[in-house]
C-alpha cells in the first residue's frame, strides 16, 4: 500500500485493502464471514486510535498558520516550546517647564500629547520642591523644569516620537509648556502569526553555538527586540568583536620599568665616557661603578603602538605573554629585539 493517503481512509477499509493485497484468495467482501468476524471488530477497536492520531497530527500542523486565530497559533507554537512575543509600549522622558520655582507634583493622571493626539502618561508620580526646581534652570529662557518618565497609552511602533514632537500637556497645573528633549523609544506590536511561524522554523535547529543557525536562534530567543541577525565568522572583515583600541602608558605594557633608564655618553667604540665635575675624562669614578641601562636604540617608548600582525592600522588589546618586536619606523635597526609583556 504505497498510497500516501492510505492513513486518511477509515480503518476497516484500510484493513480490507491490506488483506486483499497480502491474501488475494481470501474473501474479504463486505458480506463475507471474514469481514464480519475479523475486520469489523478490529476496526471498532483500532478506529479510535486512528482518530486520535489524526487529531494530534492536525493540532501540530502549521500549514494554515496565516488564517489561524492567535490563540490557536499559540497552542501550536507551544508544541515547539516557542511563545509569542508580546508587544511593548514606547517610552521616554518628557520635560515640563515652569516660569517660577515652586513645589510640583505630577501624578499618573497627567497626559502628554503630540499634534496627532497620540498620548503618553507618567510611569509613576514625580515630585519636586522649589529648591529642586530652582536647580533645573534654562538660563536662556529663565524657565525651570522637571523631567517625567512617560510611556505610551498603547503598544505599537506608531508611538515612537522624535525630539520636540510631544508638545502639549493636560492635568498639570502651572506648567507653561512641555517638550520631549530626546527621541522616544520605539514600541512594537504583538508578534504576528507570520513572524511567529518564522521564529518556530528557525528554532528547530541544532543549539550548538558554533553553527550559524543556532547562533541566530539563540540571539533572537534572548533578545526580543532583535529582528534580524547576520552571523559573521572568524577571519571575516566584519569580525571586529575581539579588536580593542586602548590608550595606556607604555610602562604598563613593556617590561622596562623595573629600573630607571640612564642616558650615558659613549665614545666612538661604544664605551662609556667617564667625566669629572669639570667635564674632564677620568679612568674610573671615585664612588665606584653602578649598574645602568644604556639605551642604544634611540626609541621613544611612549610613542610605540601595538599593531596586529603586519598591518599597522589595526590595533589590538595587548595581553600578558605577548612579545612585542620593534621594526623600522621606531629605529634604524630593522630588528631591535623583543620586549616581553608582563602585565596590562
Amino acid at each position: 500500500m504505497a498510497d500516501p493517503n492510505r492513513y486518511s481512509i477509515p480503518v476497516i477499509e484500510f484493513l480490507a485493502t491490506l488483506m486483499r493485497e497480502k491474501q488475494p484468495g481470501l474473501n474479504v467482501s463486505r458480506g463475507g464471514p471474514f469481514y464480519q468476524a475479523f475486520l469489523r471488530p478490529a476496526s471498532t477497536i483500532l478506529q479510535p486510535f486512528r482518530d486520535r492520531t489524526n487529531t494530534i497530527k492536525r493540532n501540530q500542523s502549521l500549514v494554515n498558520y496565516q488564517v489561524m486565530s492567535d490563540q490557536e497559533m499559540d497552542r501550536r507554537a507551544s508544541n515547539f516550546l516557542v511563545d509569542r512575543e508580546l508587544g511593548s509600549r514606547a517610552y521616554g522622558v518628557q520635560r515640563v517647564y515652569y516660569d517660577l520655582p515652586r513645589s510640583v507634583v505630577i501624578d499618573t493622571t497627567a497626559v502628554f500629547l503630540d499634534d496627532a493626539n497620540r498620548q503618553w502618561s507618567p510611569i509613576s508620580s514625580v515630585a519636586a520642591d522649589e529648591f529642586d526646581l530652582a536647580a533645573n534652570v534654562v538660563v536662556e529662557t529663565a524657565e525651570y523644569y522637571i523631567d517625567v518618565p512617560v510611556i505610551a497609552e498603547a503598544e505599537g511602533d506608531e508611538y515612537r516620537a522624535e525630539a520636540g514632537q510631544v508638545n502639549r500637556v493636560l492635568n498639570v497645573p502651572g506648567a507653561v509648556r512641555t517638550e520631549n528633549p530626546n527621541d522616544f523609544s520605539a514600541g512594537r506590536g504583538s508578534e504576528t502569526n507570520t513572524e511567529l511561524y518564522t521564529r518556530i522554523a528557525e528554532s528547530i535547529t541544532n543549539k550548538d553555538l558554533v553553527k550559524e543557525a543556532a547562533i541566530s536562534a539563540a540571539i533572537k530567543e534572548n533578545f526580543s527586540s532583535v529582528r534580524a541577525v547576520q552571523v559573521v565568522g572568524f577571519g571575516d572583515p566584519k569580525m571586529t568583536r575581539d579588536v580593542v583600541n586602548a590608550v595606556v602608558s607604555i610602562d604598563t605594557i613593556l617590561r622596562y620599568s623595573f629600573c630607571q633608564k640612564v642616558n650615558l655618553p659613549l665614545d666612538e667604540n661604544g664605551d662609556v665616557k667617564w667625566l669629572d665635575a669639570d667635564g674632564n675624562p677620568i679612568i674610573a669614578p671615585l664612588g665606584g661603578y653602578v649598574g645602568a641601562v644604556v639605551d642604544l636604540t634611540g626609541v621613544d617608548f611612549n610613542s610605540v603602538t601595538i599593531a596586529a600582525g603586519y598591518d599597522p592600522t589595526v590595533k589590538i588589546s595587548v595581553q600578558p605573554g605577548f612579545r612585542v618586536q620593534l621594526y623600522e619606523g621606531y629605529t634604524g635597526d630593522p630588528d631591535a629585539g623583543e620586549h616581553y609583556v608582563t602585565r596590562v
